[in-house]
């Protein structure tokens, strides 16, 4: 079964057949082990001829010169599909799905359900890549400044997708850990974690080759959608516009379909322009959450001929965004560091409606997003921090409060014991209490 995998070109039915049947017999754990040795020792076997190839790649992008391409023979042993590279492939999905499958009318292949990352992790452990995956590394490097490096790159593809698999297990958690790490130093430098592992392996991996990987999702976007998808655990390998792409894409595919989106009516607001604010926010109030969401705005400016083909929307959501930022509705404060980016304004207490126009203000922001709208506002980072479910610490203050930052800093680094501090708060609140009180 294991030599149908990798005897010739293995159609995808031939592999989606061989898969199932592997997957029904391993179902017995004695069958398993055995499936599991025969499936290592072809790994292990694909791997030292892939690292003889590109060793061969290597000699040839160091010796030929800048402009021209690299010899066909060289290059053929990568492209075809019958390459020891998509073969080593093919027996690493079926090792990665071996204990994650479920199979129709079980609960789980593998009683052992929770260990599965662990025991796929230390499978893939006992093959001993790392000489492999630095040679890989060295020929992106080596072939990263031509002209054909997106070529070159794109036939090294399933390579890089066998490493993508065999990190998958374990890159999710150091990651983690490095994380951790980054936060508790803050330090803009890669944490320090062990290479030696796979998940180390991964993290060395797309930090050295970020530009490569970047164009390659650029050109491809469909990558991001397989085994690409782990990049997405080392946020500083991919460039924004890929994030976004793949933020968008993630976005849909939780929604519903477009013709279930089509179901729901067209939202036909008429709004003053003067009055844009308090006529958007009567008009959204009525709304349901499902059908302001999948719902497509019609906007009409009161005495103004003309339809909505998408211009005046986006007019809308210019002006919209301006008057969200109005000091005179006490929603939102710039921020001391550059009177650019905003912050909720402790003082919106002040407007009875505020909890209302701040509901309203969430509403309009999950709109833009989910229709790609730009708005003409930004936020402290702190706000994204929130928005984003991840906890606030005191160096979000050096953009909302540059000065009391650096109080505390100086503080945290400077003896302050012999000094007899004492702190103390000013309420906004209880002061406007006091004073009508006394006046009245």
């Amino acid at each position: 079964m294991v030599n149908l995998l990798t005897i010739g070109e293995c159609s995808s039915r031939c592999f989606q057949n061989t898969q199932t049947l592997i997957f029904n017999l391993s179902s017995l754990p004695s069958v398993r082990e055995v499936i599991i040795a025969e499936l290592q020792t072809k790994a292990e076997e694909f791997g030292r001829l892939i690292q003889g190839e590109l060793e061969a790649l290597l000699k040839s992008a160091h010796t030929i010169k800048k402009g021209e391409e690299l010899p066909s023979p060289i290059t053929t042993k990568f492209s075809l599909p019958t390459s020891n590279q998509a073969r080593l492939l093919r027996i690493l999905k079926i090792l990665e799905n071996i204990y994650m499958t479920t199979l129709p009318g079980r609960s789980s292949t593998a009683p052992e359900g929770s260990n599965a990352d662990d025991k796929v992790a230390a499978i893939y452990e006992r093959l001993h890549f790392a000489t492999l995956w630095k040679k890989l590394s060295d020929c992106l490097k080596a072939v990263e400044d031509r002209p054909d490096a997106t070529h070159v790159a794109t036939f090294l593809l399933p390579l890089m997708e066998s490493l993508m698999v065999v990190c998958k297990s374990t890159a999710t958690q150091s990651q983690s850990a490095a994380n951790k790490t980054l936060r508790a130093s803050a330090s803009p430098r890669s944490p320090t974690i062990d290479r030696e592992s796979s998940g180390g392996v991964f993290v060395t991996f797309t930090d050295r080759h970020r530009k490569v990987l970047n164009l390659m999702v650029r050109n491809k976007p469909s990558l991001m959608n397989g085994s690409f998808s782990l990049l997405v655990q080392n946020p500083r390998v991919l460039d924004f516009d890929n994030k976004r792409n793949y933020f968008v894409h993630k976005l849909r595919h939780r929604s519903r379909t477009e013709r279930e989106r089509e179901s729901y009516p067209t939202i036909a607001m008429n709004v003053r322009r003067k009055k844009v604010f308090e006529d958007s926010f009567q008009s959204i109030s009525r709304l349901k959450d499902k059908d302001l969401k999948y719902g497509k705005l019609n906007i009409r400016f009161s005495g103004e001929e003309g339809v909505d083909a998408g211009g005046v929307t986006r007019e809308w959501f210019r002006i919209l965004a301006r008057e969200i930022f109005n000091p005179n509705y006490a929603l939102f404060a710039p921020c001391g560091a550059d009177r650019l980016t905003y912050q909720p304004n402790p003082a919106s207490w002040i407007n009875p409606d505020h909890l209302r126009y701040f509901k309203f203000v969430g509403r309009i922001l999950g709109k833009a997003i989910y229709d790609q709208r730009l708005l003409d506002g930004h936020f402290a980072r702190s706000v994204y921090r929130q928005l984003l479910g991840k906890p606030v610490n005191y160096r979000d203050l050096e953009w909302s409060d540059p000065p009391y930052y650096n109080g505390l800093r100086w503080m945290l680094d400077n003896p302050v014991g012999s000094m007899d501090l004492t702190f103390s708060e000013q309420n906004d609140q209880v002061c406007f209490a006091i004073f009508l009180y006394l006046n009245f």
